[in-house]
């Protein structure tokens, strides 16, 4: 008798241990989404967690793989110095929450716009979606974290240069400017560890990572500002410069972008 309960004992752990492994399994694996609207198209910054997602100009912003729990979503919009936060909170898997990003009298806010399953969910076969991981992954080619970066095009560069040696350790620089929301104190940040590793290592920046850094700086005057600091003396592979002109939206921009250059010939 004895032994039959024990047997029904060790049964109610083992289904309470496999459900209970089921469950971490669904919120290891997130299985939600959040989507951002905007009406107009600005440049947001996403943070998920106070971890960068995404930050890029657009109108709608999904993230994938949410864990079924809370998360806190702060946005910061180039046009202010102020971060909007908002709670949501996931009760189940495969589920869609929508929120619309709307600035009224120059105050941006967060509103909660309703929620859907997923399998209701037409996705755009043009739009830009961020894969949300605890150990913060951007998958993304516009965002500012990224894969580690491969230098070995680099090698065989045999044009012009403004110093032999380039950094080739960006990632970590980053992860710094992450925590850093202001624009104006991104670029200075930029300009400072620049400088101290062309004055104690005399090394330059390469063309693509610099385009990496200047991602994360959402003003374009901080971007001119940032590249007139480094060129030409601080640029590695001097040819290839130009191509950061597609970084500029504004014709502004361009037209200073493309003064720099001139003036240095």
């Amino acid at each position: 008798m004895n032994s039959l309960k024990t047997n029904k004992t060790l049964t109610l752990i083992l289904i309470f241990v496999l459900s209970f492994l089921t469950k971490n399994h669904w919120a290891q694996n997130g299985t939600n989404q959040l989507i951002i609207n905007t009406k107009d198209s600005s440049y947001i910054s996403v943070y998920v967690n106070q971890k960068l997602i995404s930050s890029v100009f657009t109108k709608k912003i999904l993230i994938e793989n949410l864990r079924i729990e809370s998360h806190l979503i702060s946005i910061a919009l180039d046009s202010s110095l102020q971060i909007i936060n908002k709670t949501i909170f996931f009760e189940k898997k495969e589920t869609i929450i929508y929120l619309e990003l709307i600035i009224n009298d120059s105050i941006p806010q967060l509103i909660y716009n309703g929620e859907s399953k997923i399998k209701d969910f037409e996705r755009d076969s043009n739009q830009v979606v961020y894969i949300y991981y605890d150990s913060i992954v951007v998958l993304d080619s516009t965002s500012n974290l990224k894969i580690p970066l491969i230098n070995s095009d680099l090698i065989k560069y045999n044009g012009p240069k403004g110093c032999e040696r380039y950094i080739n350790d960006v990632d970590s620089i980053l992860v710094d400017l992450d925590n850093i929301f202001s624009s104006e104190k991104k670029m200075n940040y930029l300009k400072g560890w620049i400088v101290v590793e062309s004055i104690l290592n005399n090394l330059c920046l390469s063309t693509k990572h610099l385009k990496i850094l200047l991602e994360s700086i959402p003003y374009e005057d901080h971007r001119i500002e940032l590249c007139e600091k480094l060129y030409p003396d601080l640029i590695y592979d001097l040819d290839n410069f130009h191509s950061l002109i597609e970084l500029f939206k504004f014709e502004k921009s361009k037209n200073l972008f493309l003064k720099i250059i001139e003036e240095n010939d």
